[in-house]
Order: structure tokens, then sequence, then C-alpha cells
């Protein structure tokens, strides 16, 4: 919930700052006319250092995420044998042989890939359900009358042609 809640936050920033340099280049001769070319650049370098700030807890979150799968897939063995040990120690169980440890390492090495992957993939998974939210709130937005006039080139391309005959 939190991620979702970071790549929301991370993904209006970026949409800020592209939305803006999309008009920047759109307008590019008039600003630079205006002399405003400087004052633009620094605008954007302002937004993209917001933009990477509002990413700084997604970044903190993907890299915890990452060392838990990872620590996982390295301590998970010698974890439950040292789990083991003690819990045979305390209660008088017989200690492990080979065999028991060979089948208790196989279900761990087993289990613990398919584990650590979803850990490791939960960032993008998580990333991925923000992106989907933003579409959804996009799709369930009020539709917007463009009241701009709107010529068809072909009626303009057929006028034009008739005019010439």
């Amino acid at each position: 919930e939190k991620m979702i809640g970071y790549r929301k936050m991370f993904s209006e920033a970026t949409e800020q700052r592209l939305g803006l340099t999309g008009s920047a280049l759109r307008d590019m001769k008039s600003l630079r006319m205006m002399g405003l070319g400087p004052r633009l650049q620094s605008l954007l370098q302002r937004l993209r250092i917001y933009e990477l700030h509002r990413n700084k807890g997604l970044r903190i979150m993907i890299i915890w995420m990452n060392i838990v799968g990872g620590l996982a897939r390295s301590f998970s063995p010698p974890f439950v044998l040292m789990v083991y040990s003690i819990r045979a120690r305390v209660s008088g169980w017989p200690p492990l042989n080979a065999a028991q440890a060979y089948t208790i390492l196989s279900i761990i090495s087993l289990t613990i890939e398919p584990l650590s992957m979803v850990l490791t993939r939960i960032p993008s998974t998580m990333s991925s359900l923000a992106c989907f939210d933003r579409i959804q709130q996009y799709l369930l937005r009020e539709e917007r009358e463009d009241d701009r006039l709107l010529h068809d080139s072909m009626d303009i391309e057929s006028e034009d042609q008739e005019s010439w005959y």
C-alpha cells in the first residue's frame, strides 16, 4: 500500500515535469525570443530535483525488498539448521544425520528461490498497480468539451481543388 502511494507521487511529479517539457518544446522559438530559456532550464531542473525527491521513498522500499529477498536466499539454510540444532538440544532429540540435513537443505532450496523471487518482484508489481490506478482515475474523469474548430483536411483539399477548375 505504501509502495503504491510512493509510485503515485513519483508518477505525478514525472507527469508534471514532462508536461512542462512538452509545452516548452512546442513553444521553444517563442521562449527563446523572449529570453526565457535560462529561466525555463532552471525551472525544469527544479522539477527534476523535486521528482527525484518524490522518488526517494520508492527507491528505499525497493532497496529493502531486494535486501530481504537476497538475505532470505543466503541465510535461510544456516538459520533453519541452527534453529533445529537448538531445538533438538533443548528437547533432547537426536542430532541431524546426513540424510536429514540433505533433505532439509533440499526442501529449503526448493522453497526459498520462489519466495525470494516473489519478494524481489513486489516493487514492480506495486508499481504496476499504481499505474493501473492512475489510468483508472484518468478514464473516470469527466469528458472535456473541445471548443476549438476542427477542419477536416479532406474538405479543405477538395474545396481548394474545386476552386482551381
